[in-house]
């Protein structure tokens, strides 16, 4: 009987956690910046123990060839094939005290370097996102606008 009602405490605690992981404020889909990308931030896996973040929309998927763009800065030549749409942009992220995600990574697809990051809600609903190297001064913050929907622009 005990060890039936362990086991009954121990999944609704596991449900509770997953459902708080679900609901976190800073999960979703976000507008980048410049309006040019939709990143879906998120569970990395099923134990949502960290948070990641990948490339659901972009404005201009295809270049001038017509063929969808690649991570062609990518510092590693056999990852520099690949498509732009679904690319890992964000990850590592571990949720802090204050709701905040930190100890995390950015990468910037444009130049091929990865930088340190930090992601929290502002206090207008954006996502605040800074990346920086070091310490979190070196940095540059950008807000980030929710969007519900992130059709189009990728294919699949």
């Amino acid at each position: 009987m005990l060890r039936a009602l362990l086991s009954a405490a121990a999944g609704f605690l596991l449900a509770v956690q997953g459902a708080s992981a679900a609901a976190d404020p800073a999960f979703g889909r976000w507008l980048v910046e410049n309006g040019k990308a939709i990143i879906e931030f998120g569970p990395c896996n099923e134990r949502a123990e960290l948070a990641c973040g990948k490339i659901v929309w972009l404005k201009e998927p295809h270049d001038d060839t017509g063929a969808l763009k690649v991570d062609v800065n990518n510092p590693d030549p056999s990852l520099q094939a690949e498509p732009l749409c679904g690319l890992q942009l964000i990850g590592g992220f571990k949720r802090d005290a204050t709701g905040s995600w930190e100890d995390g990574w950015i990468y910037n697809a444009r130049d091929g370097e990865t930088y340190d990051a930090i992601i929290s809600i502002a206090s207008d609903g954006t996502l605040e996102v800074r990346g920086y190297v070091g310490i979190t001064l070196l940095g540059k913050s950008q807000h980030w606008t929710r969007v519900s929907d992130a059709t189009g622009g990728c294919p699949g």
